[in-house]
């Protein structure tokens, strides 16, 4: 997902401030270590997992059968520089008028259209290694109210499937569509084991679109599995993201933020059990924020987004070594979550 790479950037800029508190300065209950630990479990769910690894690889190469094309089609691009304020300015100023206008983004934003053309529903669709693209196979057991892609293993060199071809399971892509949403149900298997299992909708209103995605990802062996709610919504005043995502290990992870006319602004929290780390942001001209643990401030920030300063509980200046040593926790969650977000959100490409 766009949108998450243009935040991401923001938190990842305050980021180093997320554990400028040495530990004796913070609530006894937050354990950053642990807690660093805990959420390098929940990652490796998506790092050592083939089966996703290949999802999120393969999902740009998946056919493009886009029954909400137009939808698309009527969005500008969101700026790429989230500290760029012109360019949201301008981007906030085509979304008013791209909702303005009689037609709106779409002519009937209740209408339920088919996802799949009608010559592809209960297809397999498999890799031709003479084209280098997905073609429709004779294989049988696709659901009859979607399609059935193979997934293979990668070639990490050309990002395509190894010659000669390792199968490693499918996705099952189904049209759970209602009179309210687009809505695309995603089944991952690796061979016969279910790893991920969620829904992907798009709903239009005369206001906004949100594109959504609710389900899980297990590891293969399934010792691990996150949970997660992904919203992206976009409107006249800009775009909004709120992704929540926990893990049975009990870590959950959580972003909200809104890119706006005047800048962004970003919520990140780790937390487990009544433990929580948060890092706030607000960029525009300048950059302010808070961290937080367990709701009481320990580090402040503030100045030039390109070269902020952190500033440590009661005034303490931070030093190079300690702001380079914390970066690790929020960066391993942005990382993880853009990842997420990207392969989550792949297969969605086929039809929206």
């Amino acid at each position: 997902m766009s949108v998450m790479k243009r935040l991401f950037p923001v938190a990842a800029l305050a980021a180093s401030a997320i554990l400028v508190a040495c530990e004796e300065d913070a609530p006894t209950a937050v354990n950053p270590a642990q807690m660093s630990t805990e959420l390098s479990s929940v990652i490796a769910t998506f790092e050592n997992n083939a089966a996703f690894q290949s999802l999120s690889q393969l999902s740009s190469r998946f056919p493009n059968y886009a029954a909400v094309a137009l939808l698309r089609s009527r969005l500008p691009d969101i700026p790429s520089r989230p500290e760029d304020v012109a360019a949201l300015r301008s981007y906030a100023a085509e979304m008013a008028a791209r909702f303005s206008r009689p037609e709106g983004i779409l002519a009937s934003p209740g209408d339920v259209q088919a996802l799949f053309p009608a010559d592809v529903l209960g297809k397999t669709l498999v890799w031709d290694v003479n084209t280098d693209q997905y073609v429709v196979g004779n294989l049988s057991g696709a659901p009859a109210n979607g399609i059935r892609i193979l997934i293979y293993t990668i070639d990490p060199a050309s990002g395509q499937p190894f010659e000669p071809l390792q199968q490693l399971g499918y996705v099952n892509l189904t049209d759970e569509s209602t009179a309210q949403a687009d809505r695309l149900g995603v089944e991952l298997k690796l061979g016969t084991t279910t790893i991920a299992d969620y829904t992907v909708s798009a709903t239009v209103t005369t206001t906004s679109i949100q594109l959504g995605a609710v389900g899980f990802v297990r590891s293969a062996d399934g010792t691990r599995q996150v949970n997660f709610n992904l919203t992206t919504t976009v409107s006249a005043n800009g775009v909004a993201v709120n992704y929540q995502v926990t893990g049975n290990n009990g870590v959950s992870v959580s972003v909200t933020g809104n890119l706006t006319q005047t800048g962004s602004q970003v919520t990140f929290t780790v937390s487990r059990g009544g433990a929580s780390i948060e890092l706030a942001v607000n960029m525009g001209a300048t950059i302010t924020g808070t961290v937080k643990f367990n709701g009481v401030t320990v580090a402040t920030i503030s100045g030039d987004p390109g070269n902020p300063t952190f500033t440590g509980a009661g005034g303490r200046a931070l030093t190079q070594e300690e702001v380079q040593s914390l970066l690790a926790i929020f960066e391993a969650a942005g990382s993880f979550l853009e990842e997420l977000s990207d392969g989550v959100f792949g297969p969605a490409a086929v039809v929206f």
